[in-house]
């Protein structure tokens, strides 16, 4: 379970990598874009048809990443 966790997390730092290089790299983009700019929250599911979920409802920095049966609570809304 642990490597699983370590895989994951890997995964989950690169999705998060690749989306915010794409969000940097559109033309005519301000550096610091307004709340009217940003997209609305959406879900991210996975490839089991689960969605990413904040683990616990924590806000802290480091929260951990989870797969869970999508439920459609905040703790699994994501801003990009």
């Amino acid at each position: 379970m642990h490597v699983a966790m370590k895989r994951w997390g890997r995964a989950v730092t690169v999705a998060a990598a690749m989306a915010a290089a794409a969000v940097t790299a559109m033309p005519g983009a301000s550096a610091a874009p307004t709340t009217s700019q940003l997209a609305a929250p959406s879900e991210i599911r996975t490839f089991a048809d689960k969605c990413l979920d904040v683990y616990g409802f924590v806000t802290d920095d480091g929260t951990r990443i989870v797969q869970y049966t999508c439920n459609g609570k905040a703790n699994q809304h994501f801003r990009i």
